[in-house]
């Protein structure tokens, strides 16, 4: 008897996306894009800026329309308001100015119905968890920029998602916490294998986390290069110095240089 395939968590097929401008002409920003993301991986999408990374993102989440093609989610969007789990760029403007930076990050389980203490306590535990240094009891308009995206990254956390869309997710940070929370970002996927997609315009950061490496390119957006990320877990910052690391590197910037080339 023949084994049951496992859904994949994602699946976008000939997925294309425009949008229309004020001169009345359309810009199409994604064109054909295709590919699945099974259950468990890390991919990274890298890419230039206007490519369309972050369109996908919001397409994915369910935030934006696409023009054609399909797109068949590991979710129902609108099904349950606290997942997948998301954070995207500027997304400090997302926190709630009348809520502590607690209450903020708690919020996904507000809306899945959990009483206070329990929502509060699980806010404290990610915090701790994630190795987050800021004063959970502030309001946002009193933490600093990267603590604000702390706070969002948290928020995206708490409630332990099945899927998780990261846009720039570490970009306000210092490099301290930056690598710090890379880290453990990875502990914790290495832990609970959720899905992650994660858009960076950090090639060294794609490459860290990832186990998949996809570059989007062009305008409008195409999918140049669509690779497994073949270094061995657990990765710590020390993996960066290896030649493995570096031969990872290499294909990577030589297809970027041809394509750019032609």
């Amino acid at each position: 008897m023949g084994q049951t395939a496992t859904p994949s968590a994602l699946e976008i097929s000939s997925l294309t996306k425009s949008y229309a401008c004020p001169d009345g002409t359309t810009k199409v920003v994604l064109d054909d894009i295709s590919f699945s993301v099974e259950p468990g991986e890390f991919v990274s999408i890298f890419g230039p800026n206007g490519c369309g990374k972050t369109t996908l993102l919001k397409v994915v989440a369910g935030l934006e329309s696409h023009d054609s093609g399909r797109i068949t989610r590991g979710w129902e969007v609108g099904e349950d308001p606290a997942a997948p789990g998301v954070v995207f760029q500027n997304c400090a403007e997302t926190l709630l100015p009348w809520s502590t930076a607690a209450e903020n990050v708690a919020f996904p389980l507000l809306a899945r119905g959990a009483p206070r203490a329990e929502r509060l306590a699980s806010a404290k535990h990610t915090v701790e968890s994630l190795g987050l240094r800021f004063d959970a009891s502030q309001y946002p308009y009193k933490l600093s920029g990267g603590q604000q995206q702390s706070c969002c990254i948290a928020r995206a956390m708490v409630h332990t998602p099945s899927f998780l869309l990261l846009d720039e997710p570490f970009s306000a940070l210092d490099h301290e916490a930056r690598r710090r929370i890379q880290k453990r970002v990875l502990d914790i996927w290495a832990e609970t294998r959720p899905t992650v997609m994660m858009v960076t315009h950090d090639l060294d950061e794609a490459i860290l986390l990832a186990s998949r490496f996809i570059l989007l390119e062009g305008l409008p957006g195409r999918i140049g290069l669509d690779i497994p990320v073949e270094l061995p877990y657990p990765r710590g910052i020390d993996l960066m110095e290896t030649p493995e690391f570096y031969a990872m590197r290499k294909t990577i910037l030589g297809t970027i240089r041809r394509d750019l080339a032609t």
